[in-house]
Order: C-alpha cells, then sequence, then structure tokens
C-alpha cells in the first residue's frame, strides 16, 4: 500500500473521531553550516468513544546533504509510525551512499517486539522480549511516549532507522532553548550509548523543538523553525492506556 494512501486508511478506520495536526520543521547544521531539513508532523486522533484510546500519528521525513572531503554525503529518510500510549508501529525507509534499507517494526501485547529489515533483496526478520526494549526512536518524537525516557538510569533503544538496539546512560536537565527569536524552557534529556550521545530538548508539551546527534563524526545541530501552534482539542496525558490491535505499516520506494 502507498505511503499516501495508507494514512488515509489509518484516519479512516478511525473515524469518526476528530484529528489535530501539529507541523515543526527544524534547520539541521554541521559545523555551524545549514547541510539539510526534517520535518515532523504529529496528527492526533481523539477517541471516538469513552472505552477508546487516543492515537497519533507520526510522519517524518529527512534531508542531508552533507560535505565530506571533496564528497558530499548524500542522506535521505522517511518514516511513519502509529502510536498509543502502550503500543508503536513504524516503517522507516532510509537510503545513505547509495543504499536503501527499509525497517518496520511493531510493539505485541506482551511488549515484544517483531522487527523486519529489509536491503540490498534480503529480509530478515527478528523478535526481542519486553526487557530488551524500552523505546523506538520513533517514540523519541512523540509528545507523550518520549517521556518514558525521563527519569532512567539507562535505556534500550530501538533504532528504527537499522533496526538495531542500542544501550546508553541517561542524562536529565532543565534548560532554555531559543526558538523563533524567543527562549523556550526546555527538559533536556541526553541519552550516550557507545556510538554517540542523542541529547533532545523537549517542551512541557512533550514536543522535541532542538536535538543534538552524532553524523560523520560531527555533532549534527537541530532546532525547531518556530514552535507550532497548541492542539485545539484535548490535552495530553501521561498515563499508560489500554493497546489497540497492532496495524501492520507499509512503505514505497523513495
Amino acid at each position: 500500500m502507498h505511503f499516501l494512501a495508507l494514512l488515509l486508511t489509518l484516519l479512516g478506520l478511525l473515524s469518526p473521531a476528530r484529528a489535530s495536526e501539529q507541523k515543526i520543521v527544524y534547520d539541521l547544521t554541521l559545523d555551524g553550516r545549514v547541510v539539510g531539513t526534517r520535518e515532523l508532523v504529529l496528527t492526533y486522533v481523539d477517541p471516538a468513544t469513552p472505552a477508546d484510546v487516543e492515537a497519533r500519528l507520526v510522519r517524518s521525513w529527512t534531508t542531508v546533504d552533507a560535505p565530506l572531503g571533496r564528497e558530499t554525503v548524500r542522506y535521505r529518510s522517511r518514516g511513519t509510525s502509529r502510536n498509543t500510549d502502550a503500543r508503536t508501529a513504524f516503517t522507516v525507509v532510509t537510503e545513505e551512499g547509495g543504499v536503501t534499507i527499509e525497517v518496520q517494526g511493531r510493539q505485541l501485547d506482551d511488549g515484544s517486539w517483531a522487527t523486519t529489515i529489509t536491503s540490498r533483496g534480503r529480509r530478515e526478520a527478528f523478535t526481542h522480549r519486553r526487557l530488551e526494549v524500552d523505546l523506538c526512536t520513533f517514540d523519541l518524537v512523540d509528545p507523550v511516549r518520549a517521556r518514558r525516557l525521563a527519569g532512567r538510569p539507562s535505556a534500550n533503544v530501538l533504532l528504527a532507522e537499522t533496526g538495531q538496539i542500542v544501550t546508553g546512560a541517561v542524562r536529565e536537565e532543565r534548560a532554555a532553548v531559543t526558538i523563533g527569536g524567543q527562549s523556550v524552557p526546555v527538559t533536556r534529556l541526553t541519552w550516550s550509548p557507545p556510538v554517540g550521545a542523542l541529547s533532545m530538548a523537549y517542551t512541557e508539551d512533550g514536543l522535541l523543538v532542538a536535538y543534538e546527534a552524532a553524523f560523520l563524526g560531527k555533532t549534527l545541530q537541530a532546532r525547531a523553525r518556530a514552535l507550532p501552534p497548541p492542539r485545539d482539542y484535548g490535552r495530553i496525558d501521561t498515563a499508560i492506556a489500554p493497546s489497540l490491535p497492532p496495524v501492520e505499516v507499509e512503505s514505497e520506494p523513495l
């Protein structure tokens, strides 16, 4: 199923629930030079009945063209996930150095994870026990599920872009960042696996407005151009809600 058709189908299945959308555009810089952008769209689907739970559709597009010596590293990534407070299902297609990899993952009823990785015409399937994975990288951009990183001494994170599970220590601190010309108080969560630290700044509503990540042996910085308008209904609730049946997520080629 094509990417757009899938999203329309998901929204249709959840009708007549209402949806509210927030869009965040980040400028990506390396060595003080803008090398790309990331666009993040959060769609909140209000419960249709009191027995339902809120679902969040997260869509992400990343484009990077970074100089490396006499060459330019081309990185493209596009993904989507469907999240509830208790469950995540995602797919990500990434192209780097002429190699394309697709990773699909979904959390099962018992908290374990099932993933498939497709690259160079080869498809592999994996299962991971509940204690092996605390979050995936798509959780880190979800305003509700990202809060699960806070309060942990360390976290096992499933990298949605590669399918790997990486462990790192977690540090939390209060800070402020400038977004669109205004100072915004944030909670900064830094996750430090051996491959390089990932530092993320969240608003009180759980929105990721800035982050820093290891890239090409350097630090890639991302900062939102502006804060999105507030949600036009409901509120963020960090309580763990009953799970929904998993949804198979597919993608189209880049």
